[in-house]
């Protein structure tokens, strides 16, 4: 068996006949051309089955294959127009089972510009046939969505047959939240009347691991590195000296990528413990009234006592001191 996928018209075309695009110059090319021209064929489309002579044409300046039966044909096969079939060929009862195949898959970038209304989506006549929107001069209102993002949009196609690409304004970009220049998945379901946009590739990659260290290194310091030391003074808001090359290598590290040593922090300062001398044992009340004031060790005076034997008058430290007699001016003793 052998098949295509194929775009339906229907148009003024004699009883019993239909015709079949041999293959566009733009498209691929239509396997069912081994059908042969002039062979007869049942034509099955659920319950509903005609015969038919195929004639074989050429697609011309086209991007999608189509075949083509006239209205009464149509009609008996329950077919609807611009609509898009799946053909199978069975060579050995000579029949052709139509299926529907109404998603399509195509890709495209997104463009903005104000001449498009604001209501309006431009798609070029390549792209169009690829997703299998009609193109017979009709404004057609789709459903367009991007994630959780959707606008009701009518279709044109341009007068240019080559303009593959995608319009919409700006306005409709940013209510899609769509970003132009972006490559995008197209689906259309022609059942639903529904284009869904998806991105290709992911995200942009930001900045790297590596690049962040590197900034926030050579960035404010917050250690007191160069740069901080470079700036303003926050005491007196002058200008302080740089540092010298070593102490920026040593901040910055070997390669630029390390954040600068952590500024060690100081012992707190340990106040001298008050000796036992100095310890107060007074009451509290006392303590305010009365400074305490250091009392001074009384210690004995010497005693001098004459030596024996000695008729200098000599004394000699041998104890305490005798109790001394009242001074007496001469003449009153």
């Amino acid at each position: 068996m052998i098949s295509s996928i194929l775009d339906l018209i229907v148009s003024d075309l004699p009883d019993r006949t239909v015709h079949m695009t041999s293959g566009c110059a733009y498209g691929e090319e239509n396997p069912l051309t081994e059908i042969g021209d002039g062979t007869e064929i049942t034509l099955i489309n659920g319950n509903h089955s005609a015969k038919a002579v195929v004639r074989l044409r050429s697609g011309g300046e086209c991007f999608h294959g189509s075949f083509e039966l006239g209205a009464p044909l149509a009609r008996q096969l329950r077919l609807i127009g611009n609509k898009r079939f799946k053909l199978v060929y069975d060579p050995d009862r000579k029949s052709i089972k139509i299926v529907s195949s109404p998603v399509s898959a195509a890709s495209a970038s997104i463009s903005s510009d104000t001449k498009v209304g604001s209501g309006r989506l431009s798609i070029g006549y390549a792209l169009l046939s690829q997703l299998g929107l009609p193109d017979d001069n009709r404004d057609h209102t789709l459903t367009i969505r991007h994630g959780g993002s959707s606008r009701r949009l009518s279709v044109r196609s341009p007068a240019n047959l080559f303009e593959g690409g995608l319009k919409l304004h700006p306005d409709s970009v940013r209510a899609l939240k769509l970003r132009t220049g972006t490559n995008y998945k197209l689906s259309y379901d022609q059942r639903a009347r529904e284009l869904v946009f998806m991105r290709t590739g992911g995200a942009p990659s930001g900045a790297g691991p590596a690049k962040r260290i590197a900034h926030r290194s050579e960035g404010a310091n917050r250690s007191g590195g160069a740069n901080r030391s470079s700036g303003a003074s926050r005491s007196g808001g002058t200008a302080a000296s740089p540092l010298p090359a070593s102490a920026k290598d040593r901040s910055k590290g070997a390669a630029g990528l390390r954040p600068a040593a952590p500024k060690r922090k100081r012992a707190p300062r340990r106040l001298p413990e008050p000796s036992a001398a100095t310890v107060d044992d007074r009451r509290p009340a006392d303590r305010l009234s009365k400074p305490n004031r250091p009392t001074k060790s009384a210690t004995p005076a010497p005693v001098f006592h004459s030596a024996k034997g000695s008729g200098s008058g000599k004394q000699v430290a041998t104890g305490q001191a005798a109790p001394s007699k009242p001074y007496m001016p001469k003449g009153r003793a």
